[in-house]
Formats: structure tokens, sequence, C-alpha cells
């Protein structure tokens, strides 16, 4: 019998257009994950340097390639939001990165409308 992986997405479009070349670097996610802790700090306050070490590494091969800002503000609503008090999964952070990535897209379809219609409006009083 074979599996139905149709309903399975790897990355969703928002998660796809917010990526960068630009590799983040280790003091950048271990600066959001110091933020975490503070927020957090009954979750990790017994971690070993190896559990530390393996949940940055984690985080790092899923963020890697995610703007510093861009997380930064997706782990600041995710505080914000969070009413459970317990320090998020990876995915709890990427849904924010996403909704970053939304947002960001519908500005930028809103400046390209209204340079758009700045344009028109020119051409329009040009011909009057």
């Amino acid at each position: 019998m074979t599996e139905d992986t149709s309903l399975i997405m790897t990355y969703s479009p928002e998660w796809l257009a917010v990526q960068t070349s630009e590799q983040l670097s280790k003091d950048a996610v271990n600066k959001q994950l110091l933020v975490l802790q503070t927020a957090y700090p009954a979750s990790t306050k017994n971690y070993a340097d190896e559990e530390f070490t393996a949940l940055r590494e984690l985080w790092l091969n899923i963020f890697g390639n995610v703007p510093e800002d861009v997380l930064n503000e997706a782990v600041r609503r995710f505080i914000i939001n969070d009413r459970k008090g317990f320090f998020p999964s990876p995915g709890q952070i990427a849904e924010y990165v996403e909704q970053i990535s939304r947002e960001r897209g519908y500005e930028r379809l809103k400046r390209q409308w209204e340079e758009n219609l700045e344009r028109k409006m020119g051409e329009f009083l040009v011909d009057s």
C-alpha cells in the first residue's frame, strides 16, 4: 500500500520568499536562544552543554537562511503572544517567520500598486 503524501508541504511560499543566500551566524542564533532562555528560564536551565549545542545546531539548520531581523521579530512575536509559558518549537517560530514574510509581501505589492497609480496619474495629467 502506498502512503498518500500529497498533503505534506515541505516549504510554504512564504518560507521560501524570506530565505536569503546569506548564512545566519551562530552568534545570531545564540542571541535568540538567550532571549528565549530569559523568557522561559525553566525550560533550559538544566541543559548540559551538549544539549544546548544540539539545540543551537538545530535552530541554525532550520533558520540558517532567515534574515536576522526576521528571526528577531518572529521570536519577539512568539513571546508576546504566548500564553502557555513553554519554550517554542522551531515550527512555532517558523509560523511567525511566514507571517512576517506575508506582511512584507503585502507591503511590497502595496508599494508597487501606489507607484503604478502615481505613474498612471502622471500620464493622465500630461495627456489632459
